[in-house]
């Protein structure tokens, strides 16, 4: 799920539990009492066994708009998770096809890296075969800057259950009804919600929708839909369908989303697929840039370390901030 909408609504969040409205209807008492019971579990089993993962995530997104325009995108996602420490590189390659007038065309490849751990964040760029420039550098004191990175990053690694887990913690979740629904020797139940923004809850766009979920795999989405709407009032639905590996665990193989905006011709069709998904657990070292080994991660966070751990405007003026030319071009 791309674009403005599914980027401000699928954001992974911390389970909270016990926050929810639930209200008596017609729907299956069974149901109902083994996702209340079991959901909040398996969520909190799979943040637990995906802490440490390695991810690889190719996307391609064809687009449309109202005046005939369509073109493709295409780009990849490298996300390497280790506890608390994150990092992620994202290429971009320039859109194929007819853009909008107003479209600005992107003339080469572009690559960014984003990373995390206890002590730092830092976001550097570049284009094509052009020096690494650093974008930012920033204390782990920085909440929103490091809750937006993680918001991308771990999108991808908890793509079974993050649109999900972003709402139900929250009060306004409201749980309409659960019932049964399978498919085959499938059983898989259906759960139908609306959500009503609180105060802090701006930047999600879903109001009402349902998904199709899978006890067996954890309680991880196998379909949704999803029915947004964004701060200026533009609706839109939302569809996914998320295909798995073999039958026994919740790896994702193959996401689709469609994303059409209501009474407009205007819309996306992304096709994710996770060529890489594994699971590692090696030790928690404190410098992130030994588990990713791009060597302008190292200047970036050795100058974070220093911004944060030296206060005095002495020892600040020793730290003096690589400069484009200092990245090496690997």
């Amino acid at each position: 799920m791309i674009g403005l909408f599914m980027r401000a609504a699928l954001i992974p969040t911390l389970l909270v539990l016990g926050c929810y409205n639930a209200a008596p209807g017609d729907e299956t008492p069974t149901a109902r009492e083994q996702f209340l019971a079991e959901w909040p579990k398996a969520y909190g089993e799979a943040e637990k066994i995906n802490r440490d993962v390695d991810v690889e995530v190719n996307s391609t997104h064809e687009n449309y708009t109202e005046d005939g325009s369509r073109w493709t995108e295409k780009q990849q996602m490298i996300v390497k998770s280790r506890g608390d420490m994150l990092m992620q590189q994202i290429t971009r390659w320039p859109p194929e096809g007819n853009l909008p007038p107003s479209f600005v065309r992107p003339k080469a490849v572009e690559i960014g890296i984003d990373a995390l751990n206890d002590q730092c964040s830092f976001s550097l760029r570049r284009q094509e075969d052009a020096p690494w420039k650093i974008i930012f550098v920033r204390s782990a004191n920085d909440v929103s800057t490091r809750r937006a990175l993680e918001m991308q990053g771990r999108a991808n690694i908890f793509s079974p259950w993050h649109s999900l887990a972003t709402l139900y913690p929250r009060l306004g979740f409201h749980l309409d009804s659960v019932e049964a629904a399978d498919e085959g020797d499938t059983k898989l139940v259906k759960v139908s919600f609306t959500f009503s923004p609180q105060k802090g809850d701006e930047f999600i766009a879903v109001r009402h929708g349902w998904m199709l979920l899978d006890p067996k795999r954890r309680w991880a989405i196998r379909r949704s839909q999803l029915h947004l709407e964004s701060p200026s009032g533009e609706a839109a639905t939302a569809e996914d369908v998320i295909e798995y590996r073999g039958a026994d665990d919740t790896i994702p193989v193959r996401e689709t989303s469609t994303l059409q905006h209501e009474g407009k011709n205007r819309g996306v069709k992304s096709t994710i697929e996770f060529t890489k998904y594994e699971r590692r657990v090696v030790p928690v070292v404190n410098s992130l840039w030994q588990l990713t080994g791009w060597k302008c991660q190292q200047i970036a966070l050795s100058t974070a370390l220093a911004l944060s751990k030296n206060t005095t405007a002495r020892n600040r003026r020793r730290c003096k901030f690589p400069t484009p030319a200092a990245c090496p071009r690997t």
